[in-house]
């Protein structure tokens, strides 16, 4: 498993990107395909908020792209 963690200070100032972001994962969180990160557990506390996620390795995408 991998553990992101996002500043809830960077999202607050956008409120429809917070949305956006909080619906996605909600919708990742209940897929289950071989071909799609999978996403275990969504978290928060006063400052941040948690993504735990399938661990992947070799980095990110957009990296590997490049």
């Amino acid at each position: 498993m991998a553990i992101k963690i996002i500043k809830k200070e960077q999202l607050d100032k956008n409120e429809m990107s917070k949305q956006l972001m909080i619906g996605e994962l909600n919708v990742l969180e209940e897929t289950c395909h071989p071909n799609i990160m999978r996403i275990y557990e969504l978290l928060h506390d006063s400052k941040r908020y948690y993504i735990v996620s399938e661990y992947i390795e070799h980095g990110q995408l957009f990296d590997y792209l490049q």
